[in-house]
């Protein structure tokens, strides 16, 4: 644990083997849908508010100085502001810079501040690929007021046929994503003119067609 903190991983047992993930920016792998959730439901919960720091005092070994342990302090002002001084005290392992003690600082008060959601749901097998780490795409009707996800009835490369009806409204823009039989997410842009419609047309063709009752 204390290795992957030094990259915001974390680590977890999968197939005999320690695996560590890293917390960053990647492809998402799956999409969500109440198509492809037991029940089609989703709960969501929030962070409590007394758990958000607003300041981080971030130990790292200064190199200026024989690398003796040396403390960064980071703030949130406008947290200090509103909830007061909440203060979080860690280590960051091996750490001989000021700016990456600082920046690890930034991100724990920046993670607690915004990242503030939990969602959880019941899958089925479609799921059993996904990992600690990985990314979904998640179109809840009941969050997002807007129905935008469900299973493919019928495909090529440039026409999806979908199984409800969506509306698309002027003057928007509209990507469609979409499993490939690879079990991959691709995203294509749509060219249907504004109204009501099932088969979507894409500007450019997928690189495979989606199987019947494929996520999209």
């Amino acid at each position: 644990n204390s290795l992957c903190s030094v990259f915001q991983g974390m680590a977890y047992w999968s197939s005999g083997f320690i695996t560590a993930t890293m917390d960053s920016p990647s492809d998402p792998v799956k999409l969500v849908t109440p198509a492809n959730v037991i029940d089609g439901l989703f709960n969501y919960s929030g962070s409590d508010l007394k758990a958000r720091h607003t300041a981080a005092l971030v130990t790292w070994n200064d190199p200026n100085d024989n690398y003796k342990a040396a403390i960064e302090v980071v703030e949130d002002p406008a947290g200090i502001q509103q909830f007061g001084w909440r203060q979080t005290d860690v280590v960051a392992v091996g750490c001989p810079s000021r700016g990456q003690a600082h920046r690890y600082g930034r991100w724990i008060i920046d993670s607690e501040k915004y990242q503030t959601d939990t969602v959880t749901y019941k899958a089925g097998l479609d799921h059993f690929d996904v990992r600690p780490g990985d990314i979904v795409l998640i179109a809840d009707p009941t969050y997002a007021q807007v129905v935008m996800g469900g299973r493919i009835s019928i495909s090529s490369t440039t026409v999806i046929t979908l199984d409800r009806d969506i509306t698309l409204n002027g003057g928007e823009t509209y990507n469609l994503s979409v499993v490939l039989p690879d079990g991959s997410i691709e995203e294509k842009l749509v060219t249907n003119s504004p109204g009501s419609a099932t088969d979507l047309t894409l500007a450019s063709a997928l690189s495979s067609a989606p199987l019947f009752g494929a996520m999209w």
